[in-house]
């Protein structure tokens, strides 16, 4: 659902991608509400298989089909979209196996045939549009430039606004972890999106992983083990999100290695000190995972010590640029009219003003309600994180494309860690 909002009007506002959104919000509120009641939907893997099979099929497909999908291509993106029919040619293939189980060697080799074909994909769109007119791109290959010169990125980057405002003063507003991966792509390919390219391909596979480990045992069809991967890589605006140079495919990795890492809550809290430092938003997926785990002080103090010590440098050469470029710049910016929002339709349609900050305050609810609830399973984490992230971003003042990305990942990471009947235990700290 929350791709094909994406899909309808470029990941901004219409009538119709709204309702895709609202019904994504109430398909995660029910999932939430049945996993606080700790209710069980027994369902036949013989009937969800195939299902399945078909909905990839359709998404690999459409994704092929879409006329449009890069908004500055300036050559041909014909080999992209033949790569994406390839695609749609492989996960036929996962049908195959709905009758003849194949070997694990098979489904590995199947599946990282579609990974290549994936990386392709990602390079395609790089040659295709190698200059986006989006200052989310501008501003990262500038702040590689300017940090690999030697100089402060949040003090000497000042770019123009593609938004709706009209202004020459995008700082570097990302944090520093974001700056550090992105200059590595730059510096070995001139372009910041390989690394997204890179971190999608992670992706895939830390989710796939995770789907391994829960229904280790179960004996099920390939599809069901490698459909949450399968889903994130054949969204049909894949390429859109790769073209635009948006981070979250790289903050995205770190909570794949998160989860798995659920079983070492050691190495998982240096991990989500990554997390919290890939994008300010990530605060909304440590708290929960934090407390479901029960971290102890000293695990609370890993994760601050993991995510400052990025930063450190940053705020000591100038604390208040950083301060400018990462905080007060972002919530300075006017709400957006054309958001992919329900307080955009609640405005447009109802006359009803909605404050954005009820976002924040339902995401609040759901994480604190975690903290009450004793030690949780992965699976019940990740629906927790995918709860208070939709209400968050489904309420605030501006989502788009990259939200819902971030949504349908976080809704496929949630279904590889639920893929067990029970899931698993969380092991003892």
């Amino acid at each position: 659902m929350f791709g094909q909002a994406i899909l309808l009007n470029w990941g901004r506002y219409s009538d119709a991608a709204v309702t895709w959104v609202i019904l994504g919000v109430l398909v995660v509120g029910a999932l939430a509400w049945s996993t606080f009641r700790d209710d069980a939907w027994p369902l036949s893997p013989r009937l969800v298989a195939p299902a399945t099979w078909l909905g990839l099929l359709a998404l690999a497909c459409e994704g092929a089909w879409a006329p449009r999908q890069l908004l500055y291509a300036s050559s041909s993106w014909a080999q992209g979209q033949h790569a994406r029919w390839a695609m749609a040619a492989a996960i036929f293939t996962w049908g195959l196996g709905l009758r003849h189980p194949e070997s694990r060697k098979v489904r590995h080799v199947r599946f990282a045939a579609l990974a290549a074909l994936v990386a392709f994909v990602g390079v395609q769109v790089i040659r295709s549009s190698p200059a986006p007119q989006i200052d989310v791109w501008t501003v990262q290959q500038e702040g590689a430039q300017v940090f690999l010169e030697g100089k402060n990125p949040f003090q000497d980057v000042h770019l123009a606004d593609t938004g709706p405002r009209t202004a020459n003063d995008v700082p570097y507003v990302y944090p520093p972890l974001n700056l550090y991966v992105s200059s590595v792509a730059w510096a070995l390919l001139g372009d910041v999106r390989y690394g997204a390219v890179l971190a999608l391909l992670l992706l895939g596979f830390a989710v796939r992983a995770i789907a391994l480990e829960a229904s280790v045992g179960l004996g099920l069809p390939a599809v069901l083990e490698d459909a949450p991967a399968l889903l994130i890589w054949c969204t049909p605006m894949l390429p859109f999100i790769v073209e635009q140079g948006w981070i979250d495919p790289v903050q995205l990795c770190w909570c794949g290695a998160l989860f798995l890492a659920w079983d070492r809550p050691w190495l998982a809290a240096v991990l989500a000190g990554f997390v919290l430092g890939a994008k300010q938003t990530m605060l909304l997926l440590v708290l929960p995972v934090g407390l479901a785990l029960r971290f102890s002080l000293r695990q609370w103090l890993v994760v601050g010590l993991v995510t400052l010590i990025p930063m450190l440098p940053w705020l000591l050469w100038d604390f208040g640029a950083y301060k400018h470029a990462n905080f007060d710049f972002l919530n300075a910016l006017p709400v957006r009219d054309d958001a992919l929002t329900v307080v955009t339709w609640a405005s447009r349609r109802l006359g009803l003003p909605i404050p954005w900050a009820v976002g924040f305050g339902s995401a609040a609810i759901v994480i604190a309600l975690v903290g009450f609830r004793g030690r949780q399973r992965p699976d019940r984490a990740a629906i927790t994180v995918l709860t208070a992230m939709t209400l968050f971003f489904a309420f605030n003042k501006w989502a788009f494309a990259n939200y819902y990305f971030t949504l349908l990942s976080l809704a496929a990471l949630a279904a590889a860690a639920s893929l067990g009947a029970r899931g698993k235990p969380v092991a003892a700290g």
